[in-house]
């Protein structure tokens, strides 16, 4: 990429889906709806997730696809009870297309964080 195409743009995701689920073996995963409208296991798809912090209002768990993404999704109830994400995203490395750096966050349904790991 050129330097003068460099910096920050809007990037918005529309009717996006993803879903924090834990496995009946009591491990994490994200599931999430592809191009296609198919949904898709991070975890089949080469992801390593990892539980970074957990409390009864907060969670946050790196994704992190081995030579290409990184990301850091973290999911909170506010103190005026709205639910909310963020997602910092790292793509660089010989498996990557187009690397990209991003920051994204915005409202979501409720989480029931008391049947989450700690």
């Amino acid at each position: 990429m050129e330097k003068a195409d460099a910096g920050w743009s809007d990037e918005k995701i529309s009717e996006g889906v993803l879903t924090l689920v834990r496995t009946p073996t009591g491990t994490l995963d994200m599931l999430f709806i592809d191009v296609r409208n198919k949904p898709i296991s991070m975890t089949q798809d080469g992801a390593k997730l990892v539980l970074l912090r957990s409390s009864d209002r907060s969670i946050s768990i790196l994704a992190h696809y081995p030579g290409a993404t990184t990301e850091i999704y973290s999911f909170f109830q506010e103190k005026d009870g709205r639910n909310r994400y963020s997602v910092l995203t790292s793509r660089t490395g010989p498996q990557t297309a187009v690397e990209k750096s991003s920051v994204m966050v915005g409202l979501c349904d409720p989480i029931r964080f008391d049947l989450l790991p700690r």
